[in-house]
């Protein structure tokens, strides 16, 4: 029987699993899933922020999701009166959190903060460094392929030809950016 190739990539999934697994008994005590807790924490962002209006369609994107789960982590976040919704137009609803989710979600951050010291706790801080830019990197990089693959798939349901140039020129713009950010990171 042959082992798996890259025996430090298996390595690298076993911690993850076991540091997901650690967080997620720690966020039990507040009544949150990791992905709850991730939720909170992007919509209470976003209004701190005051930025664009998140909903669960931008929600899902951004924790990097399907709609369709995101929707049911909403409806049970709602049901928990961590968060409520108001509407935008006839489709749309704001997702707020609600003073009873920034509760939650400040003990949540109690618990996502030790679970990070336990692990920095075995590097010494070049080494933390290190590898905090190395996930920066692998996620940008990520976020990066699935740009591209969305952008080639709506470049393919676009008809007309100058619509279709003036999109290649706003994604050659937004390509620069993101090389430049991935440039900072080396």
């Amino acid at each position: 029987m042959s082992q798996l190739p890259h025996p430090e990539f298996r390595a690298l999934l076993i911690l993850a699993n076991g540091l997901t697994s650690d967080l997620e008994v720690r966020l039990k005590e507040y009544d949150l899933s990791l992905t709850g807790f991730l939720a909170l924490e992007a919509i209470e962002r976003a209004q701190g922020a005051n930025a664009y209006p998140m909903t669960r369609a931008s929600l899902a994107r951004m924790i990097g999701t399907t709609p369709a789960s995101m929707s049911v982590l909403v409806g049970r976040l709602i049901r928990k009166r961590m968060v409520s919704e108001t509407s935008i137009d006839a489709r749309a609803k704001r997702l707020a959190i609600t003073s009873f989710g920034h509760s939650k979600l400040a003990g949540g951050k109690v618990a996502w903060e030790d679970t990070f010291e336990n692990l920095s706790e075995a590097l010494s801080p070049s080494g933390k460094s290190q590898l905090l830019k190395a996930i920066d990197k692998l996620n940008l990089t990520r976020e990066h392929e699935r740009k591209e693959e969305h952008r080639a798939a709506y470049m393919r349901t676009l008809s007309k030809q100058s619509t279709k140039n003036a999109v290649a020129n706003n994604h050659q713009q937004s390509r620069v950016a993101e090389s430049r950010r991935r440039a900072e990171l080396e």
